[in-house]
C-alpha cells in the first residue's frame, strides 16, 4: 500500500497522521514536485493525498481516512489518549459529522485564499462579477473558527480519544502557522487541543515546518 504525500500538503498531514497512528503498513511515497505527478496516473483530480492499495485508488482527504478505519481499526493504538476506532460516534453521529465538515470547509479556505493571495489574484479590476474573494474567504474562516471553538475542549473534540477532528485542526493550524497568518489564538479550546497534542508522536512525524512561497 503506498500513500502518496506531499510534506507541505495539510491534507496529507491528515492522511499520514491517521496511517501511523492505526499502524497502517503504508509506504509513503514523497511528491517532490508541484503540481504533482507521480499521483496522475492513479488520480483523475492529480491531487495528493492518495492512497494505492493493490489495484484500488482512494483519493479525497476525508474518503481515504475512512479508508484506513475501516481496514485497519486498531483501537487503542497511539495516545494516551488512543486513537478513536471511529470518525464518528453512533450516539452522536451528527454532531461529530459536522464538526468534520467545517474543519475541512476551514481548511479549503485558508488554502483558497493563499493562492489568491500568492498568485496576485485576489484583486482584479478587470473581472467579470465585482466580487473579491479573499475578504470573503477571511471571513469565513472566521466564522468557522468562532463555531469550532463554540465545539471544543480541553480534553479534543471527542471525549477520551485523539480524534480524526483533532487531527484535522491539528493539520490545519499547522499550516497555518508555517505558511500564512490566521488569527487563531485567543480561543481557549482550540488552543487546548493544539497544545495537547502537539507532542503526540504522528504530529510531530508529520511536521511541516517553515516554508514561505519565495523561497
Amino acid at each position: 500500500m503506498q500513500l502518496y504525500y506531499s510534506t507541505g500538503s495539510p491534507f496529507s498531514r491528515v492522511a499520514r497522521i491517521v496511517a501511523l497512528e492505526l499502524g497502517a503498513p503504508c509506504e509513503f511515497v514523497e511528491e517532490t514536485e508541484f503540481p504533482p505527478k507521480q499521483v496522475e496516473a492513479f488520480n483523475p483530480a492529480m491531487q495528493v493525498p492518495t492512497l494505492v492499495d493493490r489495484t484500488r485508488s482512494v483519493f479525497g482527504t476525508k474518503l481515504i481516512v475512512e479508508y484506513l478505519m475501516t481496514e485497519f481499526s486498531a483501537a487503542g493504538t497511539g495516545g494516551p489518549p488512543p486513537f478513536a476506532a471511529q470518525m464518528t460516534r453512533p450516539t452522536d453521529h451528527w454532531r461529530d459529522a459536522q464538526i468534520l465538515i467545517a474543519l475541512e470547509a476551514l481548511l479549503s479556505a485558508i488554502v483558497a485564499r493563499s493562492y489568491l493571495i500568492w498568485t496576485g489574484a485576489e484583486h482584479r479590476p478587470d473581472a467579470v462579477i465585482p466580487y473579491e474573494l479573499a475578504p470573503r474567504e477571511l471571513k469565513r474562516i472566521y466564522r468557522l473558527l468562532d463555531w469550532l471553538e463554540g465545539e471544543a475542549s480541553a480534553a479534543g473534540f471527542l471525549p477520551d480519544v485523539f480524534s480524526i477532528q483533532d487531527a484535522w485542526l491539528i493539520s490545519t493550524i499547522g499550516w497555518t502557522e508555517a505558511r500564512i497568518a490566521i488569527e487563531w489564538r485567543g480561543r481557549p479550546g482550540l488552543e487546548a487541543i493544539i497544545e495537547r497534542y502537539s507532542d503526540r508522536e504522528s504530529v510531530q512525524a508529520t511536521n511541516l515546518g517553515v516554508w514561505r512561497p519565495d523561497t
